[in-house]
């Protein structure tokens, strides 16, 4: 899953993100789950107090977050291995 050289492709860096991704979005079944009452837009949006409903959004929205995090490492080295084989006129 590597190129010539050691450097991981782009594959190895989506696969990151999709598991990323899977582990906080599990993460927050999990704890959709443990919740009582279920998931309730009355509980999201009430600020007094944390409800489980905020802690699954922010799962969800971290999650998205981190997930891009490899996808745009991955299209920088991707960019910068281009740039290095133009410059050189391959």
């Amino acid at each position: 899953m590597s190129c010539r050289r050691g450097v991981p492709t782009r594959v190895v860096y989506v696969l990151l993100s999709f598991l990323i991704l899977a582990f906080f979005w599990g993460l927050a079944y999990l704890v959709m789950l443990n919740d009582i009452d279920f998931f309730t837009l009355h509980d999201l949006f009430d600020t007094t107090q944390l409800h489980h409903e905020h802690i699954v959004a922010a799962l969800g929205l971290f999650g998205l977050i981190a997930a891009l995090i490899p996808l745009v490492l991955g299209a920088l080295v991707d960019r910068e291995r281009r740039d290095w084989v133009v410059s050189r006129g391959f």
